[in-house]
C-alpha cells in the first residue's frame, strides 16, 4: 500500500476521533506510521494558519459564548459554548457556507431543524435554537459529553453484550426519529 493510501486510511480514522484524542496520542497508537502522521499534522497546522476556517464563528452568538471547536464534519463544525442566560453548556453547529448557499437548501435545513427540535427522546440531542449569524445557519443543541462511537471500539471489536448495550438505545432513538419522518444518515 502506498503512503498516500495509508495516510488516507489513517486520516479517516483520525477524523472520527479528532474531538477526543490529541494528535500525539493518535500517532502513539500508530507508531509504524509516526513519521508520515507527524509530517501530515505539521502541514495541516501550517494550512490552518494560512487560511481562515470556513466555519468560524464570532466569540458570541446571541447569549452563547463560544469556547472551543469540538470537531468538524461534512456538514460543518460543532463548537462548545456556554449559554450565559441559562448557565448551561451547549453545542453549536455552524453549517458550511456551501451547504446553505441555495435558498431551497437553506429552507430545507430550517425545516429539518424544526422537526428535530420537536423530537423528545433521551437518546436524541435536544435542539434549543436555530439562529442566523452573518447569513449562516447555526443550530444550538444540547451539549453531550463523550466520544465518537468508532473511537471506543478496539481493533478486535466489542463483546456482544457491549454491542447490545450500545445498539439497543441507538435503535430506539432512530425508531423515534423514523416515527416522525426523520432519516438520520450519519450515525456516530
Amino acid at each position: 500500500m502506498t503512503d498516500e493510501r495509508i495516510l488516507e486510511a489513517l486520516l479517516s480514522e483520525w477524523l472520527e476521533c479528532e474531538a477526543t484524542e490529541s494528535p500525539e496520542s493518535f500517532i502513539g497508537r500508530h507508531p509504524e506510521h509516526a513519521d508520515l502522521l507527524r509530517q501530515h499534522f505539521a502541514m495541516h497546522d501550517l494550512a490552518e494558519q494560512a487560511f481562515e476556517p470556513r466555519t468560524q464563528l464570532p466569540d458570541r452568538v446571541g447569549p452563547f459564548r463560544i469556547q472551543a471547536e469540538l470537531g468538524t464534519g461534512g456538514m460543518g463544525a460543532v463548537n462548545e459554548a456556554q449559554d450565559e442566560t441559562l448557565g448551561r453548556p451547549v453545542a453549536i453547529m455552524v453549517l458550511l457556507a456551501e451547504k446553505q448557499s441555495e435558498p431551497e437548501r437553506l429552507a430545507r435545513l430550517k425545516r429539518e431543524a424544526r422537526t428535530l427540535a420537536a423530537l423528545s427522546h433521551p437518546n436524541i440531542v435536544t435542539v434549543h435554537a436555530v439562529e442566523e449569524v452573518e447569513g449562516r445557519l447555526v443550530l444550538v443543541m444540547e451539549r453531550v459529553s463523550g466520544q465518537v462511537l468508532s473511537c471506543g471500539v478496539p481493533d478486535g471489536g466489542l463483546p456482544v453484550d457491549e454491542v447490545l448495550d450500545l445498539a439497543i438505545p441507538i435503535a430506539e432513538a432512530l425508531g423515534a426519529a423514523h416515527e416522525r419522518g426523520i432519516v438520520h444518515r450519519d450515525v456516530k
